[in-house]
Parts: C-alpha cells; structure tokens; sequence
C-alpha cells in the first residue's frame, strides 16, 4: 500500500516538473541580481577626483564641492577636510 502511495506521488511530482518545463515561457522575464555595495561619503555632486596617481590610475577619492580635485589633489597644497561634528 505505501509503495502504491509513494509511486502515485511520484508520478504526480514528475508530471508537474515536465509540465512546468514544457509550459510556454511569458514574455517578461524577471530576475533578481543582487549586488555587493559599499558606502563612501559623496560630495554634492558625487564626482570622482580627476587627479592621477603616482602608478598612473585616476584617484578614487571623490571630488570636493566645486572642484575637480579632492582634498589631497587640491591645486596650491593638500589640506585635510575638518573633521565632522557629530
């Protein structure tokens, strides 16, 4: 008896995943992607500091507000921003 059950299942199980596989497929496809992320603080416009470096890749700083350059690429001397209250 339980192996009639047990095969009465199985094919139940087996007949779903051929349907399933032989169903036409919808239009819309929607897959979900997840992605690693990192945080950085961001200047106003978020734009990347357009110095070079020493080895000949771009800084991966991001640019002060209203200039091109971050706080070390600074044209006339490297200041450090001041530290943020709170």
């Amino acid at each position: 008896m339980n192996r009639i059950l047990i095969l009465a299942l199985l094919l139940i199980f087996a007949a779903g995943t051929v349907a399933a596989k032989d169903a036409p497929k919808t239009a819309k496809t929607t897959t979900k992607t997840t992605t690693k992320t990192t945080t950085r603080k961001k200047s106003v416009k978020g734009t990347r500091c357009e110095a070079m470096t020493a080895k000949g890749t771009q800084c991966t700083r991001t640019a002060q507000a209203g200039s091109k350059f971050c706080w070390q690429h600074q044209p006339g001397g490297a200041k450090k921003p001041a530290p943020k209250k709170g």
